[in-house]
C-alpha cells in the first residue's frame, strides 16, 4: 500500500474580486508573500487546495474568466516540479434556472517522474472532511498515466472521460454532481499505479436447470455495441458435459437475429462457442468441447468484419463476413448468466467467474496467454493482447458473499434467480 500524507494549504480567497481593482504596491507584495509561503508548505503526497470558482468574475484584469483559478503544487512524484491543478466550472441549464457545477478538473505541468503513476482527485466543501460526489456515485476522479505520456480514466470512472495531452490531462464529468459553490477544497494524491482488480470468486449454478443471473434493467452502454468492435469474455468451470444450446452469457431481447451468446454447446453439439447475429442471420462458431472440472477462459471478439472465438487463448472459431461491417449490434436486451428464457435452450451447470464486456476494442487479436489474475477495467498490452484504456468496460468479478461486483460504477444490478450460490473458488487459486 502506498502511504499518502495530506497537508492543508488555504488558497487566499481575497485574491478574487467581483470587479477589477488596482492593488497598491504594498498589498500586492503582501499577497505574493502569502502565496509564496503557501507553495513552500506543499510537500510530497496529497494536499488540500482551497479555491474559488469564477462564473463571470474578473480577476484583477479586464474581461471575464469562465473557470477557476489554478494553483501550483508539489506531489510525491513531481519532486521539485510544480504541478498545476485548475477546477473548471460549467453552467448546466435547466427549466428552473440552472446552476454552476464542477464540470472538469485540469492537471498540467506533469513531469516525467510522474509517468506510470495514479492521480486521485477529491473535492470538499468548506466545513467537512467528507468528500463530495463528483459524478455518478463517485467521490474521486482517478486518472492513470501508462508510462508513455498517455492519460486515461482509472478504475471506478464510468461517467468520466479524460482528455490527454502532453504532460497534461483534463478529467471531464459527463453529468457533474457537485455545485461549484460547494467545491472549495481539493486533494490531489499521486502514487505508483496499483492494479485495482476486484477480489475474484465465482457463482455456482447447479444442475436443476433453474438458476441464473439477470440484469435488473436493459440498455447498458457497455453491451450496446452498435457497429463498434467488442470483446466478451469470462472464466468457466463446467461440472458436467453441456449440450442443447447451453448459454453461459447471453445478451438480447429475443433469439433470431438479436441475441449475442457465449455458450458451452453451440448448435446443440457440446462444442463451446458463440452465437451472434450478422446480416439478418444467426451464426455460430466453436469446434472444441471443454473438459469438466477444469477452469477455461472463453472470449468472443468482433473486429471489423470478423468474429473470432477463443478457448484458453486458442482460436477455435472464426467467421469473416462483409455483412458484419453493416450490421448494427445495438443491444438493448437483458444480460443473462447461466441461463436464458428461450424455449429449448439448456442451463449451465458449473462455476462462472470474471465476466467482462469491452465496447470499442478487439482485446485479443491472435493466440494469447489467458490472464493469470483477476480481470480489471484497464490493462496493459501484451502479445496479441490490446491495452484497455478509455473503452467502455463492464466487469463482474463474482466476489464471494455479495452481489456481482460491477467495478465500472455504472449502476448495473444483477439479480440472482432461484439461488445460485457464491464461492471463493476462482481460476487463480
Amino acid at each position: 500500500m502506498v502511504r499518502r500524507e495530506e497537508y492543508e494549504s488555504e488558497f487566499d480567497d481575497s485574491y478574487y474580486f467581483d470587479d477589477p481593482t488596482s492593488d497598491t504596491p504594498r498589498s500586492r507584495k503582501s499577497k505574493l508573500a502569502r502565496i509564496a509561503t503557501s507553495l513552500m508548505a506543499l510537500v510530497a503526497g496529497g494536499i488540500f487546495i482551497s479555491n474559488t470558482f469564477a462564473g463571470n468574475i474578473a480577476i484583477n484584469i479586464a474581461g471575464t474568466q469562465q473557470f477557476g483559478q489554478g494553483v501550483g503544487q508539489l506531489t510525491s512524484c513531481s519532486k521539485s516540479n510544480v504541478i498545476s491543478l485548475a477546477p473548471i466550472s460549467g453552467f448546466n441549464n435547466a427549466s428552473n434556472g440552472g446552476a454552476h457545477y464542477l464540470q472538469a478538473i485540469k492537471v498540467s505541468n506533469i513531469p516525467d517522474t510522474c509517468f506510470g503513476y495514479d492521480f486521485t482527485i477529491m473535492a470538499y466543501d468548506s466545513s467537512t472532511a467528507t468528500p463530495l460526489t463528483l459524478f455518478a456515485s463517485s467521490t474521486k476522479a482517478t486518472v492513470y498515466e501508462n508510462g508513455s505520456g498517455v492519460f486515461s480514466a482509472g478504475a471506478g470512472s464510468t461517467g468520466m472521460s479524460v482528455s490527454s495531452g502532453a504532460q497534461t490531462f483534463t478529467a471531464i464529468f459527463a453529468t457533474p454532481i457537485s455545485l461549484s459553490s460547494n467545491s472549495v477544497k481539493f486533494t490531489l494524491q499521486t502514487g505508483p499505479h496499483i492494479d485495482l482488480s476486484p477480489i475474484s470468486g465465482s457463482y455456482i449454478f447447479d444442475n436443476s436447470g433453474t438458476q441464473y443471473l439477470k440484469s435488473a434493467a436493459t440498455g447498458y452502454a457497455a453491451t450496446d455495441f452498435k457497429r463498434a468492435d467488442f470483446t466478451i469474455e469470462c472464466w468457466v468451470y463446467p461440472l458436467s458435459l453441456q449440450y442443447n444450446w447451453t448459454p453461459i452469457i447471453a445478451i438480447g431481447s429475443q433469439p433470431g437475429g438479436k441475441e449475442i451468446r457465449i455458450g458451452s454447446s453451440m448448435a446443440g453439439n457440446g462444442l463451446a462457442g458463440a452465437l451472434y447475429p450478422g446480416g439478418g442471420r444467426d451464426s455460430s462458431i466453436g469446434t472444441v468441447q471443454m473438459s469438466i472440472n477444469t477452469w477455461h477462459h472463453l472470449a468472443l471478439v468482433r473486429s471489423g468484419n470478423t468474429m473470432a472465438f477463443y478457448l484458453d487463448g486458442v482460436q477455435t472459431g472464426y467467421d469473416s463476413n462483409a455483412l458484419f461491417n453493416s450490421t448494427d449490434f445495438a443491444n438493448d436486451g437483458y444480460i443473462y448468466i447461466g441461463l436464458n428464457p428461450w424455449p429449448g435452450d439448456g442451463a449451465f451447470n458449473g462455476r462462472i467467474s470474471n465476466v467482462r464486456f469491452v465496447k470499442g476494442l478487439a482485446v485479443y487479436t491472435g493466440a494469447f496467454t489467458p490472464p493469470s489474475q483477476s480481470l480489471s477495467l484497464t490493462q496493459g498490452a501484451g502479445p496479441n493482447i490490446a491495452a484497455i484504456t478509455n473503452q467502455t468496460s463492464f466487469l463482474m468479478s463474482m466476489a464471494p458473499g455479495s452481489a456481482l461486483s460491477e467495478s465500472a460504477g455504472s449502476g448495473v444490478v444483477m439479480n440472482a434467480v432461484n439461488g445460485p450460490t457464491t464461492s471463493s473458488l476462482n481460476p487463480f487459486n
